[in-house]
Parts: structure tokens; sequence; C-alpha cells
């Protein structure tokens, strides 16, 4: 909608030769009508501080609404500005975003391209394919760190292959930020298995020697 511009402009009448144009009351255009330019001039910088102080300055009536009704949503907890950079980051992010699935392909050509050997490619392939069963169809930065948590615990599987599923988890969506396809990596907001401590390791003379 194109915000009218407040403007003195001449009137075709002797008795009120000037008008002021663009203002509106409630949503509807309402002209105003002067003797002098003077008074024309006046009421303009009235209905302009007016409107400064409101701090929706010659909004329509129904963006005023939609002002009124965004404030409420918030309650508090963030102004319009804050509001509207964040929904404008979000929607930014969705659109250079990808599918989990075409995000695991381009990842595993970019370790093979690196050089990445056959049994590490066959790891990444193994276990991202079992999440992607579950998640090939969404965005990437639609994906939560709940919902990975809760993947993992479903998983039924020892503390270390928990583990070592989140760890490739971790990879696959720190290769999503670095490329832009999310802001951040939600396997960071995942839990961390606790592992048990391993039996200490038994140095025979012959291997301290060899140190």
């Amino acid at each position: 909608m194109r915000v009218p511009t407040l403007a003195i402009k001449p009137n075709r009448s002797e008795s009120l030769p000037w008008r002021l144009e663009g203002h509106r009351e409630l949503g509807k255009r309402k002209r105003l009508f002067f003797k002098t330019k003077r008074e024309a001039q006046i009421t303009l910088e009235k209905i302009k501080a007016q409107k400064n102080n409101e701090g929706l300055e010659v909004l329509s009536t129904i963006t005023r609404g939609d002002a009124i009704t965004a404030l409420k949503i918030l309650a508090g907890r963030g102004t319009l500005t804050q509001a509207a950079r964040h929904f404008a980051e979000w929607l930014d992010q969705n659109e250079r975003t990808i599918t989990l699935g075409d995000l695991i392909e381009e990842l595993i050509q970019s370790k093979r391209k690196d050089g990445a050997s056959h049994v590490y490619l066959q790891d990444l392939h193994y276990r991202l394919g079992n999440f992607a069963r579950d998640f090939a169809p969404r965005p990437v930065a639609s994906i939560t760190g709940a919902e990975i948590d809760d993947w993992l615990r479903g998983l039924d599987l020892s503390p270390q292959s928990r583990t070592n599923y989140r760890r490739v988890l971790g990879l696959t969506f720190a290769y999503a930020v670095t490329r832009a396809y999310a802001s951040t990596n939600p396997v960071d907001k995942t839990a961390k298995v606790k592992l048990k401590d391993a039996p200490p390791e038994v140095f025979t003379v012959a291997n301290l020697q060899t140190l």
C-alpha cells in the first residue's frame, strides 16, 4: 500500500484557497481547507508531530491494527523491530537451506573429493542413511536439537555407538553451517552420553623402551 504524502496545495476556492492533501483519519482520506497558507503549514506541522509521537507515522488502519496485535503477541518479550529482524533472518535462512537428503549427498561428495578413505565414507553413508530415513525431506534449518536428541535416544544402542552417531551428525550439521544452510548446529544442544572409563592400558618394558 502506498503511503500518502502530506502536502499543501492550492485549492479552487476564493474563501479557502489552500488545502492539505495526504491526511487520513481512521484509514480514510480527509482533506483540510484553509484561508491562508500559513494556517495550512501550522496544521501540517501539528499532524506530523502527532504521527511521530505515536510512533506510527502515516500508517493505515490495517497496519496500525497489525502492529497492535504483534505487540500483544510479544507480550513485552521484545520490540517490533527485534521481532521483525528475527523473522527476516528466519526467512533468509529458510530460503538458503536445502533438504537433509541433499546435504548428506553433498557432504559425502565433498569428503570423497577431499581424499577421505573408503572405510570412513562407508561409515558416513551408513550412519547418515539411518538418520535420513526419518529426516531426508526436511529442510536442514528446520531440524532441532530436541528432535535429534529424541532420535539418538530411540536408537537403543550402546553409549559408544550413540556417541559415534552424535559425532557424525555434529560433523554433518557443522558442514551445513559453513555452507550457510543453517545458522547454528543443533547437535550442540543434544545430550552427551556418559561413557564408562576404559581400563588402564598396561605397558610392558619392551613397550616403554620404544616410547
